[in-house]
């Protein structure tokens, strides 16, 4: 169960704006693209670690998943 203080980044880069006359849109607003906007790190891409498979495919100890997962999180409080 998810407990407060919930933070949404991409809910959060909406508000702000991408250049003096637009505001972001939703596809301007998520994590792969802020990181780098604001971090200049690139994150790895889903496809780039699950290389074609599902979500509950993967194991959690691999290490090339929990990297991918803790990078993720760890941006997203960075953001916020």
């Amino acid at each position: 169960m998810i407990q407060p203080p919930v933070y949404d980044t991409a809910a959060a880069a909406q508000l702000t704006l991408i250049c003096q006359y637009r505001l972001r849109s939703l596809s301007d607003s998520g994590l792969k693209t802020l990181v780098p906007e604001q971090f200049d790190v690139e994150l790895s891409t889903f496809d780039e670690v699950t290389a074609g498979r599902r979500f509950d495919e993967l194991d959690p100890d691999d290490p090339a998943t929990v990297t991918y997962v803790c990078a993720d999180a760890d941006y997203a409080f960075k953001l916020r």
